[in-house]
């Protein structure tokens, strides 16, 4: 079966080369087969369709295969998957409507179980109490800073929270292997605190 598929799915990688007059070689075969690998053929078929009938020689320059990202775009345009950016600008959107009934449902006087991104948005916007304070005419730019916010924030909770210097150990993560988690990225910064404290020309007391 899964050979069959993989026969069909080759088929398709070449039409697709074809249309637009590009060369595939066996590497190239091989790479669109592993990444086509989770979407069953019917699928596949109608998104290598799709990226023919919508995407010509001006999106696509002739003597080149389309990136996959077309090709990907129209699986999970079938599909409703959402991917990179897209993903998180509507896990944002979600979070904010969640919020807003959040509010709506528990008022000021009780915080209810929130994300953590959206639980570390909401207490740099002044905590909960705020929150329940905005009024109807603010929501529309309180949406839009809630939005970025979330945003920046997601995936980088435990960093931000601990300040600048955390987030500035952000960058430095391709040296250290462990995960930047709150505990990891307190002990680089006691360890970068103790660093500091020791070079030649601090001041010690």
């Amino acid at each position: 079966m899964v050979k069959g598929d993989n026969e069909q799915k080759a088929m398709l990688v070449r039409m697709l080369a074809s249309n637009y007059g590009a060369t595939l070689t066996e590497e190239v075969a091989t790479l669109w087969l592993m990444l086509l690998a989770p979407y069953g053929v019917e699928d596949c078929r109608r998104a290598v369709l799709s990226v023919v009938r919508r995407f010509g020689h001006e999106a696509v320059q002739f003597g080149c295969m389309p990136p996959f990202a077309l090709v990907q775009k129209e699986l999970d345009r079938a599909s409703g998957a959402l991917r990179g950016e897209d993903n998180l600008a509507a896990q944002a959107e979600a979070e904010w409507g969640r919020l807003l009934d959040a509010a709506r449902r528990s008022g000021s006087w009780r915080i209810p179980d929130l994300h953590p991104t959206t639980a570390l948005v909401v207490r740099q916007f002044g905590g909960w109490a705020v929150v329940c304070s905005w009024k109807e005419a603010e929501l529309s730019w309180k949406h839009k800073e809630f939005v970025a916010a979330w945003r920046a924030a997601c995936g980088r909770e435990d960093a931000l929270a601990l300040g600048a210097d955390a987030v500035a150990l952000l960058g430095a993560s391709p040296g250290h292997p462990l995960p930047l988690t709150r505990e990891n990225l307190k002990k680089r910064l006691a360890l970068k605190a103790e660093e500091k404290h020791h070079a030649p020309g601090a001041l010690r007391v």
